[in-house]
Parts: structure tokens; sequence; C-alpha cells
């Protein structure tokens, strides 16, 4: 997960640890399974596939749990 988050330049939101966004992921991804097991659509929107409600939750979840690393400070040159 922490090269996951260097590779696309985030960092974690204060409070928030690697566990947290790790355990909430495996729950988003829980969830959407036991729901394809039921059916193949969304379950609000039935016009979407089940896949719609994995790729907008774990976007909610990325977006809510990351944030962009602050600027790398250099050194002043001579």
């Amino acid at each position: 997960m922490k090269s996951a988050l260097a590779h696309f330049g985030m960092t974690l939101r204060k409070a928030t640890t690697i566990n947290d966004l790790a355990c909430a992921i495996a729950s988003l991804v829980e969830g959407a399974w036991l729901n394809q097991c039921l059916t193949t659509r969304h379950p609000c929107d039935p016009a979407e596939p089940i896949a719609t409600l994995l790729l907008r939750a774990g976007r909610l979840l990325w977006r809510g749990a990351t944030e962009p690393q602050a600027p790398r400070e250099t050194g002043s040159l001579p």
C-alpha cells in the first residue's frame, strides 16, 4: 500500500492508518462480492452493473482516505 501511495504521489490523511485503508478496501470488496452473488445489477440503480458499485465506492474510499503529498522542500542553493 505504501508503494501505491508513493507511486500516485499521495499520503494518508491525518488519523488514517494503512490498516484503516486496507480494512476499508477489504470490506468494500467483500461487500460488493456478496452483492454480486445475489445479482449482477447495481443494488440502487438496476440500469448499472454491479461493477459500477465497486468502482464508484472504491473511488470515494480512496479520495476520502488520501490527499496529495506536501511538496518536498529542497535545500537552498548557494
